[in-house]
């Protein structure tokens, strides 16, 4: 007990004086100091003690935060730090060198198997194949490489390659290019052209709803992966690439890709929720936080700009809007106390053409609800993807949260602006409304036009307010802030509801909602000062027990119709967001699970396993005139139709 207890001790110090050195934030602090205590419980034995260490240290480039702020085990957080194109080069020389003699030349298989297939026998992830690389694969013959760290993520980065251009997979000739001509006016018509699905929610009123009827209660269980004939799919890749996709086959037809520099701040991992399409032109929001023009036909770029300032810990993650011949796009970095923004390029050059602060500065409305030179650092990022409704010409984008992220003790006021487009009748009146489910856990209905409250009520378990006054303003309770003892607040770190998207069905007047039913200790700290790039958070967290669920809601009043809650699975994660179809179900997929619900009663229908992670959202459209829904599940997309 005694060696047990100088081992925490000792483990625990190291951290402390490491982190006063070098000015490691509070939270940056605590993620490793859980680390540190999984590996001396036993329950991180996926590398060494010498690993870890290594692993954590200040100047690593290795992530490992996603293992509590996303619940990642080891495998699926490790992930390659050496994936440049210059270590791909270089990993293309060490493969030809070591492996090509087995493995035949660019991984295709001679004396072993091929390693440009999609996914390995003895595991995919990351440093799995590392592992496997290193020490080789007993009962096989495959012996330990004897290489270097970078020499073997370098080889990795090559194999990562090989896999998206394998045999098949090659870029197009220019004869053969991808025909797509997508114009604003076959957006704003999305709604009655079923067939396709041109913007990240289907339509500009971000229903993520598709009215084809092919598949129903009676025949949903019959899904299966179709070889089927049809167009291009294109899909982005963390960390800020495009891959364009043959419908009939699944091969690549080309890929884009990025370098991406080492001093990346970023909360959450690296990723990025998808593409924008106009004309014959792609857009792209980088983890750099660069916008990029992409051609559709052949994936080449046309242009890049400049959004922000990565050193300042600004980056980009979600997916740009296209409207008219603009391109809107939004930042992330409120956990780093950047000053969030939303901003319009021109489609054909990538000239800015306006700019919205989400956090009033001295000259704009809504600069008295930030005290002092709090809106310097006030956070408010926009990293979800908002919608349009083309009749007023109006845009509404969710901002998220202010800085320092749990405590507002330095930023005393409203902090001002820290989306579901429907027809409703609320109150026995006919409006045209925004239905809001907020991660503080209160679900909301305003008037798209004016802004008025209409509705607000609570979707999940929530502690930290008493209720709603007639305008919409939370009336706080009694233990819902942080202190220095901590507070046990619901909903939990994680929110009522995070970025995963929520569908409506117009048919049934429902919305439904990734929601999750959960709590965290909220614990106050000293004032910091913001140093750039790193966490801006003036408190720390320690996460409860939280359950994902699906959430139904009768859209124009907030009362639950009924709720949904996946079974949970063991070694795979990710909680998506939601579709719905005229056929009157509901897609999402949790945790490896694809499943289809019965829209009016909650009732699942269908389930399949994907065996990979399953953050992403499904969608639906046709190929060769018949109904498909599609979704990425790992490092794979899947087709099912009937």
């Amino acid at each position: 007990m005694v060696r047990w207890a100088v081992r925490i001790g000792l483990a625990i110090l190291a951290v402390l004086v490491v982190a006063t050195v070098v000015g490691l934030s509070v939270e940056s602090t605590r993620w490793r100091l859980y680390l540190i205590g999984r590996k001396l419980r036993g329950d991180v034995h996926e590398v060494s003690w010498g690993e870890l260490l290594r692993m954590i240290g200040p100047n690593s480039r290795y992530y490992l935060r996603p293992i509590i702020s996303e619940g990642r085990s080891l495998n699926g957080a490790i992930q390659n730090p050496y994936s440049a194109a210059a270590d791909i080069d270089q990993g293309n020389k060490l493969f030809r060198a070591r492996c090509a003699l087995c493995h035949g030349q660019d991984g295709v298989g001679d004396r072993a198997p091929p390693l440009n297939r999609p996914a390995y026998a003895h595991g995919n992830a990351d440093w799995v194949v590392y592992r496997w690389i290193e020490r080789g694969i007993s009962g096989t013959g495959m012996p330990a490489s004897g290489l270097d760290e970078m020499a073997i993520w370098q080889i990795i980065a090559f194999l990562r390659m090989r896999q998206n251009e394998s045999a098949g997979r090659t870029r197009l000739e220019p004869a053969a290019r991808v025909q797509v001509n997508v114009r604003h006016d076959d957006l704003v018509a999305a709604p009655g052209q079923p067939d396709e699905w041109l913007t990240h929610a289907r339509t500009f009123d971000g229903r993520r709803y598709s009215p084809l009827t092919e598949i129903t209660h009676d025949n949903v269980g019959a899904l299966r992966l179709p070889i089927v004939a049809g167009g291009a799919m294109f899909v982005s890749e963390p960390p800020s690439g495009v891959v364009a996709l043959d419908a009939r086959t699944g091969n690549a037809l080309w890929h884009f890709g990025r370098d991406m520099p080492g001093n990346l701040s970023l909360c959450c991992g690296r990723v990025n929720r998808g593409v924008a399409a106009l004309g014959g032109t792609l857009f792209l929001g980088t983890l750099d936080a660069k916008l990029v023009a992409i051609d559709a036909g052949d994936g080449t770029q046309r242009w890049e700009t400049g959004v922000a300032n990565v050193a300042d810990g600004y980056s980009i993650t979600v997916a740009p809007l296209a409207v008219g011949d603009l391109v809107i796009v939004g930042v992330s970095g409120g956990e780093f106390g950047i000053r969030g923004f939303l901003a319009a390029y021109a489609a054909d050059t990538g000239k800015e053409v306006w700019r919205f602060n989400t956090v009033p500065g001295p000259d704009e409305p809504g600069h008295d609800g930030w005290a002092g030179d709090s809106w310097k650092t006030g956070g408010g990022p926009t990293w979800v993807t908002g919608a349009y409704d083309p009749e007023l010409d109006l845009i509404y984008w969710g901002v998220g949260n202010p800085a320092p992220i749990y405590s507002g003790v330095d930023r005393d006021g409203d902090n001002l602006y820290t989306k579901i487009l429907a027809e409703l009748t609320v109150a026995g009146k006919p409006r045209k409304v925004i239905c809001w489910a907020n991660r503080n856990g209160f679900y909301y209905v305003l008037d798209r036009a004016t802004g008025e409250f209409l509705v607000g009520t609570p979707f999940v378990k929530q502690t930290w307010a008493k209720g709603l006054n007639a305008k919409g303003r939370p009336i706080p309770a009694e233990g819902g802030r942080p202190t220095k003892k901590g507070a046990l607040v619901f909903p939990g770190v994680a929110g009522g509801t995070n970025w995963q998207p929520a569908a409506f069905h117009p048919g049934l007047g429902a919305i439904f909602i990734p929601a999750t039913e959960g709590s965290s200790i909220f614990t106050s700290s000293p004032p910091e000062r913001r140093q750039p790039g790193t966490l801006f958070a003036a408190s720390g967290t320690t996460s409860q027990e939280f359950e994902p669920m699906i959430k139904a809601l009768d859209a124009a009043t907030g009362e639950q119709r009924w709720e949904y809650r996946p079974p949970r699975a063991r070694g795979v994660g990710g909680h998506g967001g939601l579709l719905a179809t005229a056929g009157d179900l509901v897609f999402g997929a949790n945790e490896g699970q694809l499943f289809a619900l019965d829209a009016r009663t909650g009732a699942e229908l269908w389930r399949v396993g994907l065996g990979g992670m399953t953050f992403a959202a499904p969608i639906s459209f046709t190929v060769d005139g018949h109904q498909v829904i599609a979704i990425a599940g790992g490092r794979a997309v899947f087709l099912f139709g009937l």
